[in-house]
C-alpha cells in the first residue's frame, strides 16, 4: 500500500515526466557534464523551491481527495487497484466515481504545478534543460553529489568521517 507521500511524489514524478521539456533526451558530452559552482548553487536553490513547491501540492492534492469523500488510504487502494490490472479492486461503484472525480482535478493541478516548476527553475537563473542535464550529471558524478551535499549541509564533511 502507499502512503501519502509515496503517492504525491508519484504523481509529482508523473507531471515530471510528462512535460516535453523535462522528457527530452540530454545530450552527454562532457563538456556539457562540467557544472560550476555557480551552476550547483543556482541547482541548489531551485531544488529547494522544487521541494516546497512539492511539499504545498502534496496538501491540495490530499485536500482534493478528502474533498471527494475519500481518505488518502481508501484512495490509494483504490488508485492501486485502478492501475494494476493484476490487483482486484473491491471498490464499490460510488468510490471508483469518487476517485475519477479526484484524479480529474488532480491531473489538471499537475499541469499547473508543472508551469509553476518551470517558472522557479528558471527564476533560479537556470533552464529548464540546464537543471535536468545538472540533475542527471549529479546522478552520475559521486563527486559532484558530494559538492552538493557539502553545500546543502556543510555538516555532511563531518559526518562522513565518523
Amino acid at each position: 500500500m502507499f502512503n501519502t507521500r509515496k503517492l504525491s511524489l508519484l504523481f509529482l514524478l508523473f507531471a515530471l515526466m510528462a512535460s516535453p521539456v523535462f522528457a527530452q533526451e540530454m545530450d552527454k558530452k562532457e563538456d556539457q557534464k562540467k557544472v560550476s559552482n555557480a551552476e550547483l548553487t543556482k541547482f541548489a536553490n531551485a531544488f529547494q523551491s522544487l521541494q516546497d513547491a512539492n511539499r504545498a501540492a502534496q496538501k491540495e492534492m490530499v485536500k482534493v481527495v478528502e474533498k471527494h469523500g475519500l481518505t488518502m488510504k481508501r484512495f490509494n487502494e483504490i488508485h492501486v487497484a485502478y492501475i494494476n490490472p493484476n490487483i482486484k479492486g473491491d471498490a464499490t461503484e460510488e468510490e471508483l466515481k469518487k476517485h475519477h472525480a479526484a484524479m480529474n482535478e488532480i491531473e489538471v493541478m499537475q499541469q499547473d504545478l508543472q508551469n509553476q516548476m518551470d517558472a522557479l527553475v528558471e527564476k533560479s537563473g537556470l533552464t529548464t534543460q540546464k537543471y535536468q542535464q545538472i540533475a542527471q550529471t549529479m546522478r552520475e558524478d559521486k563527486q559532484l553529489q558530494k559538492e552538493y551535499m557539502k553545500m546543502v549541509n556543510p555538516d555532511t564533511d563531518s559526518v562522513e568521517k565518523e
